[in-house]
Order: structure tokens, then sequence, then C-alpha cells
């Protein structure tokens, strides 16, 4: 069976990805976290009409698109952007808090009440599904391979670590995460074993 290559368009306008399916094309932004349908004509006039161009500019640039159909499409982004969506944004300055007693709090729960540990102790895969995101299929993306193994002393620190650090917490999980992680089935065991032993 023949691979189909998919189209993929990071867009510099906004923080998303605009990619195209055997049917449809979608846009996935960002900022919502949303996927939207959407249609060809949009995915390549948005950069455009986001840029702060005049539609008359938009309409010289892409001369094969109507005046007509570049307003419709500036109008249908107008409206998406009504709902917090195409947003672009920026993080100036991250700060946890600047009061003691909560930054104490939160040094607690960092040190002490931990809840998930997941460990990525294979990029291999013994399957090759096509819509997986390491499939090959998607450019600057890793695909599956077998030389990124997690060496056993980096997973047991991480297991030390996260038993230390979760001692408060009610539930604790630890999770798998690969690649196939079954096929490191040792691994997997090792590590289960290593926490159900230390986890008390």
């Amino acid at each position: 069976m023949e691979k189909k290559e998919h189209e993929f368009i990071e867009l510099k306008s906004i923080p998303a990805i605009a990619f195209k399916t055997e049917k449809d094309w979608y846009i996935y932004d960002r900022y919502s976290n949303l996927i939207l349908k959407t249609k060809k004509i949009i995915v390549d006039l948005i950069d455009d009409v986001l840029s702060g161009a005049s539609l008359e500019d938009v309409h010289k640039k892409h001369k094969s698109v109507s005046f007509e159909d570049v307003v419709k499409v500036a109008t249908e982004i107008d409206k998406i952007k009504q709902k917090d969506i195409f947003i672009d944004y920026e993080i100036k300055s991250l700060s946890i808090c600047n009061d003691i007693d909560k930054k104490n709090f939160i040094q607690t729960k960092l040190n002490g009440f931990l809840t998930q540990l997941i460990l990525n102790i294979t990029e291999d895969c013994n399957l090759r599904c096509e819509y997986c995101i390491y499939s090959g299929l998607y450019p600057e993306r890793r695909i599956h391979n077998n030389f990124n193994d997690m060496p056993w002393n980096i997973a047991k620190r991480a297991v030390d670590f996260f038993i230390f650090r979760s001692k408060l917490s009610e539930a604790r999980y630890i999770s798998f995460y690969g690649g196939g992680t079954l096929i490191k089935i040792r691994s997997y065991k090792k590590g289960y074993k290593l926490f159900k032993k230390n986890r008390a």
C-alpha cells in the first residue's frame, strides 16, 4: 500500500498549524487548543490577512483570488477571532508568586506531592500507523527508531526522584510512553517493581 503525503504548513502570523487530510483542510490553533475544519482559500490567505496588510494589498498578492473572496475570507477570520481563536500571544514574563507563604506552599507541593511520572523508555514501535505523529509522514517530527532507548540507570533515577517527591500524595501513578513500551518489557517490569517496592 503506497503511503500518501500529508500537507503540513506552519502559519507565520499566529501560533497555529494548517494541515490536510485526504479530503479536508484543518487548522490547529495552539492558543485555544482547537482544531478547526477550514477551506484551502483561508489557509492560503490567513497569514496575509492577519499581517495587518490592507485587503487591496492581499488581493494584489493573490491575483487568482477575487477581491470579493478576499473580503469574505477576512470577514470569516474576524468572526473566528471573536471566539478567542487565531490570537497571536506572547508570555512577557512568568512568576510563580511574590507571596512567601504561597512560595513555600508551592515548594512543598513540588517536593512532596507529585502525582505522576511518565517514562519515555523507547522510541521504537512494532507498528507503523499512518496517523501516528511519529510515522514519518509529518515534517520535522522524529520517527520510530531503536537508538534512543532510555538506559535503565536513567529510568531508575527518575523513579527514585518521583518516589521521594510524591511521598505526601494520596494517589501516585507511573506511566510508560514511546514508541511501543511493551517492546522493552524488561524495563517496563523493572520500573514497575521498583516503584511498587519503594512507594510506601
